[in-house]
């Protein structure tokens, strides 16, 4: 926006200039040159005056050619240009018919058409013509008592002309370029005076977006509506971060508190199950897994609660390490769901990178995402299926991590809802039976989200995708870490990096 401003101004001042300066260039040229032909004319009758009164001194005998030359001889024309170029004016006489009487300096060129319209109209040209060589040439009548006896012309070189007209145009250009230097000046400012303030907006919304709730716009400067515009950003944005803490902190406490009476209302049915037989423990057992599930729920949501609470600095993690003891924790539910929990690991071989896989995460959060990842993997297996945890370097930057197994997999539609909170398979198919279907499953529909929420924290991506067995594939890119990245704060991650592929 500020080039468009500076742009637009600036050609506005150069259209203007252009539009004035020109024409008062032109305007003030041909007024010289009027001046300059005024002037000769002038001098001209000035020279016929002076042969008239020789006339009239002449005695009457000797009205011919002979008592023209003899009253412009000894009247020798003075230089009228005021020494400006160094040639005087070139001055002619002739007669009724056009023959030359006298003359000093360069010949004329007149033609004797120009000489007898003198003669035939008894008054001097209209107008100095433009002959060869630079010059102006303007002509008067010689009268006397018998009408007109002869014709003076004169000639004056153009040089004071043109040298008087590059003077104008050099001070119409130094001004208009004085004028132009003033308005790009005044552009700058103006573009300066409008455009950060609106930077400092545009900077301060982005950085909202990102998820920085503390940021504001805080502009004093600029146009006015750009500092109310500011400042009703400020007031949105503090708004926006109180409803956020707090919604935040009401969901840590609340899960925070949670957690305690349901760890003693497990406690007691476990015990209460020692003590009862046939239908009623299995009542008992069914109670117990719901409070398995809800405790499982209160987990999940105070892990959201704590990663989009603050993001974490960065650590250096080692993937193969960790996959390695998450597949090992995981063995023992693998075996008893009937599936076969393996990994593959592909440590990175690029000398700037360094021997394994090496990535920057906040500390326990790939073992969370690993564990919600493996843990609905199992659950959507078939016995006698197989879960596969990957890792490998794809590139010098990224570490991929993935998780895939053999259940029914999920559609493209229910891929882009399985990441949000609260949304299963089943309620991008069926909203009105999620509930029966979630209950069936045993999940919260948040271990995906908890997923997502963690790597956005740690300023990676998430995407789901089909496995080769058509199953679900989970794919975690992480940024590829090196010794010295240790401490690293995270890089603009508050919102999950969602990307979903097909089949």
């Amino acid at each position: 926006m500020s080039r468009r401003i500076f742009a637009a101004f600036l050609a506005l001042t150069m259209v203007t200039l252009i539009g004035l300066c020109i024409p008062l260039g032109f305007r003030i040229a041909a007024h010289d040159r009027r001046i300059f032909c005024l002037r000769i004319m002038a001098d001209t009758d000035v020279y016929a005056g002076q042969v008239e009164g020789a006339l009239r001194r002449t005695p009457a005998s000797d009205p011919g050619a002979g008592s023209l030359s003899t009253a412009l001889l000894p009247h020798p024309m003075r230089d009228t240009t005021g020494g400006r170029t160094g040639a005087p004016d070139t001055v002619e006489l002739y007669d009724r018919t056009g023959r030359l009487v006298a003359g000093s300096g360069r010949p004329t060129e007149v033609s004797v058409l120009e000489l007898r319209e003198v003669v035939r109209d008894e008054q001097r040209l209209r107008y100095p013509i433009s002959v060869s060589g630079g010059r102006f040439v303007a002509a008067a009548p010689v009268r006397g008592a018998a009408g007109v006896l002869g014709v003076v012309v004169v000639g004056r070189s153009d040089a004071p002309l043109r040298a008087e007209t590059r003077s104008r145009w050099a001070m119409i250009a130094i001004g208009g370029g004085v004028v132009a230097l003033g308005a790009l000046v005044a552009a700058l400012a103006l573009t300066r005076w409008v455009a950060r303030p609106l930077r400092r907006v545009e900077q301060a919304v982005q950085a909202l977006g990102q998820g920085r709730l503390a940021t504001r716009a805080r502009t004093v400067r600029g146009p006015s509506e750009v500092r109310a515009l500011a400042g009703a950003f400020d007031e949105m944005a503090a708004r926006i971060e109180s409803l956020v803490h707090g919604q935040r902190t009401l969901l840590g406490d609340v899960s925070h508190q949670l957690r305690t009476p349901l760890a003693a209302m497990r406690l007691r049915l476990e015990l209460l199950a020692q003590d009862v037989d046939g239908p009623v423990a299995g009542e008992v057992n069914g109670v117990l897994t719901e409070v398995a599930r809800l405790a499982r729920l209160v987990d999940g949501l105070l892990a959201v609660a704590r990663a989009e609470h603050a993001p974490a600095a960065l650590d250096l993690v080692d993937v193969a390490s960790v996959i390695e003891d998450r597949v090992v924790a995981w063995l023992p539910a693998a075996a008893d769901a009937g599936v076969e929990l393996s990994c593959e690991l592909h440590p990175s071989q690029a000398p700037d990178v360094g021997a394994g896989l090496l990535a920057l995460a906040a500390p326990g959060h790939l073992e969370q995402i690993l564990d919600n990842l493996v843990c609905n993997a199992l659950a959507a297996s078939p016995r006698g299926g197989s879960v596969v945890v990957g890792g490998r370097s794809v590139q010098p930057a990224t570490v991929r991590v993935t998780v895939a197994d053999d259940g029914p997999g999920m559609s493209e539609r229910e891929r882009e809802h399985a990441l949000i909170r609260y949304r299963t398979a089943g309620a991008a198919r069926d909203p009105a039976s999620a509930e029966v279907r979630r209950a069936d499953r045993g999940g919260s529909g948040l271990g995906l989200t908890i997923v997502a929420t963690l790597v956005a924290a740690d300023g990676g991506r998430v995407r789901l995708a089909r496995s080769a067995s058509g199953g679900l594939l989970a794919v975690v890119e992480l940024a590829a870490g090196r010794e010295q990245a240790v401490g690293t704060p995270v890089p603009d991650a508050s919102k999950p990096a969602m990307i979903f592929t097909g089949s």
